[in-house]
């Protein structure tokens, strides 16, 4: 996205207007759909400020309906200098969201360390709201955003993409990784996790009791699903959940900082003894390989007639005997679609790596992504412990055949956790391993022979340490030069 100026906008928009291109409610601007009520508000704001003797450079620079990359937030009017900000959301009328709004601006602006102007003109009635140091919402004099339009255009105004200096994973805050960070509330959901916690809140007032949410990898299942917990803790209910697996440090925290309930699944007999759940929540349900063990889970939700909330992705299972639970019926299904945590580039690598004929049709860039190969895993271990700034995970060993011949734990060193810890969580940067398992079929297709006295998927494995990086991944490919000759030919 381009800077603009925003006179040079509407003068575009009112041309665009004349020769009927415009849409019902809509007009097209360099690629970017821009509601009309929008740009109608933004005409009126200028000719408010022309009244007060403004010059022509003081509307550069401004970008029109930016979003955060992977967060999706989007603000109407953006603008930066070197130690400022000004935000200025456009309103048609006056609404009870625009405090609301202003709050949550504040919130993602907060993280660039500068000087906040934040402000909403509403055009019905030619006013200016701003927040105050409270967060309360007070009508603001014209003439001080005058003021801060004048003064930031004296400044060294910033024209960079702006997406260089919005750090995603600023906001991406994990119950597992940022615990007291979610805990004291300082995240916002996305509007698509809103609008399901929304549906979810009215079906159970509504009367109905099972549901299921669902989405890939990074769509940010996970917070939601706790942040609905959260809530539901706040207002008396009493709350179980169950984790498909072995807890991890974020769950330890939880239950001993702040007395959440959660148990591991070979534990779960144990949230309905003395006074059962109101709500039960299974969380990675896609995990369950078994279904008797499921049936009398869900017996005692009934008989208790406790509220199921169960949430998974069938694409992160582990084993062939996963997978099932997110098939059941009877339960009213939440799809979140899209990706919050992994970036573009790291999405679009993954799709290539794991299917070599979709580079033809997705562009891949090695930006956050390397690629590195050594001939023997003595070398790649010194190599991975000397990358301090990365989170290496290793494959999970059969827990029943601990040996230093098992093919998985030759790479059993330094790790932040195996593949089967590190479910549900993220990190900034992953590294992992690729050995002699991993080839490419005659179509392409990333494939994996099967690991020595281990039950689990290597491949299945993979996917699940790569999908757990935010910002970076790292490969690194031990005695398998055809295999890494292969991959490095994806950014060609």
């Amino acid at each position: 996205m381009k800077a603009i100026n925003l006179k040079s906008l509407v003068e575009i928009y009112e041309h665009n207007k004349l020769t009927h291109c415009i849409k019902d409610k809509s007009f097209n601007f360099c690629g970017n759909e821009i509601k009309i009520v929008d740009i109608e508000s933004l005409e009126k704001f200028i000719l408010q400020a022309q009244s007060y003797k403004i010059s022509i450079e003081n509307f550069n620079n401004f970008y029109f309906g930016y979003s955060i990359p992977q967060i999706g937030k989007e603000f109407d009017l953006l603008r930066f200098s070197d130690s400022s900000v000004l935000n200025i959301e456009l309103k048609s009328e006056h609404t009870e969201k625009i405090q609301n709004q202003l709050i949550k601006n504040k919130y993602y602006l907060n993280f660039l360390n500068k000087q906040m102007y934040l402000y909403t003109y509403v055009a019905q009635d030619n006013t200016i709201w701003k927040l105050d140091d409270n967060n309360e919402l007070k009508q603001c004099d014209f003439q001080k955003v005058i003021t801060v339009l004048k003064e930031q255009t004296k400044n060294n105004i910033i024209t960079d993409n702006p997406d260089k200096i919005f750090i995603p994973s600023n906001y991406l805050i994990s119950p597992f990784n940022k615990t007291q960070e979610f805990i004291s509330g300082e995240y916002f959901l996305t509007n698509e996790q809103e609008e399901i916690e929304k549906k979810i809140e009215k079906s159970i007032n509504n009367g109905h009791k099972y549901f299921l949410i669902t989405g890939e990898a990074g769509s940010g299942k996970t917070l939601l699903t706790y942040s609905i917990v959260k809530k539901y803790m706040k207002t008396g209910h009493k709350v179980s959940l169950i984790h498909v697996g072995n807890l991890n440090n974020g769950h330890i925290t939880l239950c001993e900082d702040f007395k959440w309930n959660i148990c591991p699944i070979k534990n779960w007999k144990a949230i309905f003894e003395n006074t059962p759940p109101d709500i039960v929540v299974i969380d990675e349900v896609q995990r369950m390989n078994n279904k008797k063990q499921f049936d009398e889970i869900i017996s005692n939700i009934s008989k208790n007639n406790s509220i199921l909330i169960m949430s998974g992705d069938k694409k992160q299972t582990l084993n062939n005997n996963e997978g099932w639970a997110i098939d059941v019926s009877n339960v009213t299904k939440f799809q979140l679609t899209g990706k919050i945590r992994t970036n573009k580039d790291l999405a679009n690598f993954i799709i290539v790596l794991l299917d070599l004929k979709r580079k033809h049709h997705i562009k891949v860039s090695d930006q956050n992504i390397n690629i590195t190969f050594f001939n023997n895993i003595q070398e790649a271990k010194q190599y991975i412990q000397s990358k301090k700034d990365y989170s290496y995970i290793s494959y999970t060993p059969n827990t029943g055949f601990y040996s230093p011949l098992c093919d998985a734990h030759k790479y059993d060193f330094s790790t932040i956790g195996t593949s089967h810890q590190v479910i549900g969580q993220e990190f900034e940067n992953v590294i992992t391993v690729l050995d002699s398992h991993f080839y490419y079929d005659e179509d392409d297709i990333l494939k994996a022979r099967k690991i020595t006295h281990n039950p689990y998927s290597p491949l299945k494995m993979f996917f699940q340490q790569i999908t757990r990086a935010i910002n970076k991944l790292e490969i690194v490919v031990v005695g398998n030069i055809e295999l890494y000759n292969k991959i490095v030919q994806i950014f060609e």
